[in-house]
């Protein structure tokens, strides 16, 4: 008999999400918690940003690209592959058409 089909262990997991779902609502209803939370997530963001800042400038130091260099340079490449197989495409249009009209080429 597996643990989750115990009739004891359901009971207290449905009293523990009980418990849990009440705590969690008294939390969201004070407002000293949600002015708590939004400031911890607002110090968070703002270190991020520092962060991310400072990174930036360590792999500038380094020779090193970022992120945004390497998202840039697969975008570029992006471009590459689609030019290179549209003149792929064309290439084999002109060769098949010349294979087609052999008059053409004398």
């Amino acid at each position: 008999m597996a643990l989750k089909d115990n009739p004891v262990v359901g009971q207290l997991m449905k009293q523990g999400e009980e418990r849990i779902a009440k705590l969690a609502t008294q939390l969201l209803a004070s407002e000293k918690f949600v002015q708590v939370v939004q400031i911890a997530v607002q110090r968070a963001l703002t270190a991020k940003g520092f962060l991310d800042k400072n990174l930036k400038l360590v792999l500038a130091a380094m020779n090193l690209p970022s992120t945004g260099d390497i998202r840039a340079l697969n975008e570029r490449l992006d471009d590459l592959e689609r030019l290179l197989g549209e003149l792929e495409d064309r290439i084999d249009s002109v060769l098949d058409k010349d294979a087609a009209d052999p008059e053409a080429r004398a």
